[in-house]
């Protein structure tokens, strides 16, 4: 009888131990998946922002294209069409500016007339670049190519040069190095395991880093991850196997031209599946293989042990298993010191308990870990916009330092140029001092770029009234800048214009939200648009710069005179979802 009883009780208090273990086992085996999730997470918010770092590194050179387009095509040399001027013209840019392969102008029939590389009868006709530039009778992406004239692999941009009749006479080209890509990447520090993909409008790879045999420049990407990229929106996630037979976790970015056109780049950044989950599978396992060795230590105490004495503590070895169940990681049994088999047993409950506190403590310095992670990338990307920030500012000092050197005409060119870069740079000023590094505030920017712009006139209009009027509203980098330019053209032009006569006056700049579009509203006092006048057939650079920035944003323009006396001028553009719920706040 009393065998049989010692054996119920070694039975019974196994059976306790085992219940007391299987919390522990149950808490180890859910943090596990909870930092399963958490790695998961953060590998695709890193790979998703250095998808978004990269596309604005992209976005900001295909701006400095166009611009370089924009100026040539005001090139006296390009103005006249000379052939041999602009050829000389492009090899001196091209010397200077590595990041192109080729700079080339054609005629309307593709035939290329100039080229900063030699050249001997080449067509273009047949490219996408070309044909759309000649279409849409403005700034064009190419997709990959083989440049004919430096047999190099490519990516071009086009601008159509329009004469006075607002019809074609030629197209300016320039093509972009496919290995300037890797000094972005480069710059960025990327990891050893991250895999980054360059694509243009059809999924023909343009470059991939690391390079690898099955991977090459010029070919399609799989057409699983193609599919998932080309049908997401405009940033995404998937999950997918890559050509070389490595399932990654894939994070996109498309690059426009503008919100309406489809995309003509796209950015890939991936990130081996496998390690993003390693360390966190291999924490979970070592953790469930200490508490499995001190279940089993504890079982085989429990069984040799018995006796009453054994069975009057286990009530408190239960409780603390409870405690611990409920997350007390710092509960004890406390009987580590009543001798014998029992304080074996004790001893091993708490050498789980203690395991268990210590996954808990580093499972939240992992946390802590992320959360600096999170705060460096900030810094970064903050300390990107304060350089460019800055770079600007140079800028605006060297067309300063030019505009000493220039007659009445091109002081006047240089300082509306100096208008339009300090417009950029006040974007990007306002982006690394908020806290929100995304967007930027209206109510802040508008007032403080419209003071400016009056500053700058102080001696043209210094007794006219210039006062801006904003609801809150948060604009995209995207948004911002094309914004900014706008309003520095219409309230430049109302300054210089609209009081010639008289010199005093007012103009007064409105932005509101009406529905889900925005309204930009630039009127004045003065003496009106002439009768006739047709805007679109205007050959100045300030009025092609409006319609330009007024399609970048995918908005309409209205022009007309105020009745009697003023013109107005007004532009309605979409708000994106993030400006909308901002601008109902």
């Amino acid at each position: 009888m009393r065998l049989r009883k010692l054996y119920s009780i070694r039975r019974g208090i196994a059976l306790v131990v085992l219940l007391a273990v299987l919390p522990a086992l149950f808490i180890i085996w859910r943090t596990g998946l909870q930092q399963r999730e958490a790695a998961e997470a953060e590998a695709r918010s890193r790979a998703l922002n250095l998808a978004v770092s990269l596309a604005e590194l992209q976005e900001r050179t295909t701006e400095s294209t166009r611009t370089l387009l924009a100026t040539l095509a005001r090139v006296p040399e390009v103005e006249a069409f000379d052939h041999e001027a602009m050829s000389a013209l492009f090899a001196r840019l091209l010397s200077e500016n590595p990041l192109y392969v080729n700079i080339v102008a054609t005629d309307t029939t593709g035939d290329i007339v100039a080229a900063g590389t030699p050249f001997v009868g080449i067509n273009l006709a047949d490219r996408k670049h070309f044909q759309d530039a000649i279409r849409s009778k403005d700034f064009a992406a190419g997709e990959f190519i083989v440049s004919r004239t430096a047999s190099e692999a490519a990516f071009p941009f086009s601008l159509p040069l329009i004469d006075a009749n607002g019809e074609a006479r030629g197209v300016l080209i320039v093509a972009l190095r496919l290995a300037s890509f890797a000094e972005s990447v480069q710059r960025l520090n990327v990891a050893d395991n991250v895999v980054l993909g360059v694509l243009d409008g059809k999924g023909i790879r343009l470059f991939y880093w690391p390079p690898t045999a099955t991977n090459p420049p010029g070919q399609p990407i799989r057409g699983e991850v193609w599919q998932a990229i080309s049908s997401g929106g405009a940033e995404g996630l998937t999950v997918q196997e890559g050509s070389d037979g490595v399932r990654r976790i894939y994070a996109w970015r498309k690059l426009r031209l503008s919100p309406l056109d489809e995309p003509y780049m796209h950015i890939v950044v991936g990130v081996p599946e496998a390690e993003a989950y390693a360390e966190a599978a291999a924490l979970t396992r070592r953790n469930l293989l200490l508490v499995g060795l001190a279940a089993l230590l504890a079982l085989a105490l429990a069984w040799v042990g018995g006796g009453a004495i054994v069975a009057r503590r286990i009530e408190r070895i239960s409780e603390t298993a409870q405690r611990i169940a409920r997350g007390d990681f710092d509960a004890r049994t406390g009987l580590g010191d009543l001798g014998g088999e029992l304080e074996g047993l004790a001893r091993s409950f708490d050498a789980m308990a203690e395991s268990l506190a210590r996954r808990h403590d580093e499972q939240a310095a992992a946390e802590e870990t992320i959360r600096a992670s999170l705060a460096e990338k900030e810094m970064l990307l903050r300390e990107i916009h304060h350089r460019v920030k800055n770079n600007m500012q140079v800028v605006m000092s060297l067309i300063s330092l030019q505009q000493a050197e220039v007659g009445a005409e091109g002081a006047d060119a240089m300082r509306r140029m100096h208008a339009r870069v300090r417009a950029m740079a006040l974007v990007h000023e306002r982006l690394y001092m908020s806290r929100n590094l995304g967007e930027i505030e209206m109510r802040d920017y508008l007032p403080t770029l419209v003071q400016q712009i009056a500053a700058s006139y102080r001696a043209e209009a210094g007794n006219v009234e210039v006062a801006a009027e904003t609801e809150s509203m948060r604009f995209p980098l995207d948004t911002a800048i094309p914004f900014g330019l706008l309003v520095n053209e219409l309230v430049t032009n109302a300054l210089k214009h609209a009081f010639v006569a008289s010199g005093k006056g007012r103009v007064r700049i409105l932005l509101a939200r009406r529905g889900k579009e925005a309204e930009l509203l630039v009127e004045d006092d003065g003496k009106g648009l002439p009768e006739g006048f047709d805007a679109r057939g205007a050959t100045s650079l300030g009025m092609q710069l409006v319609f330009g920035l007024v399609s970048q944003l995918g908005g309409r323009l209205d022009i007309g005179n105020r009745g009697a006396r003023g013109a107005s001028f007004k532009v309605l553009f979409p708000l994106d979802s993030d400006s909308e719920e901002h601008s109902g706040a």
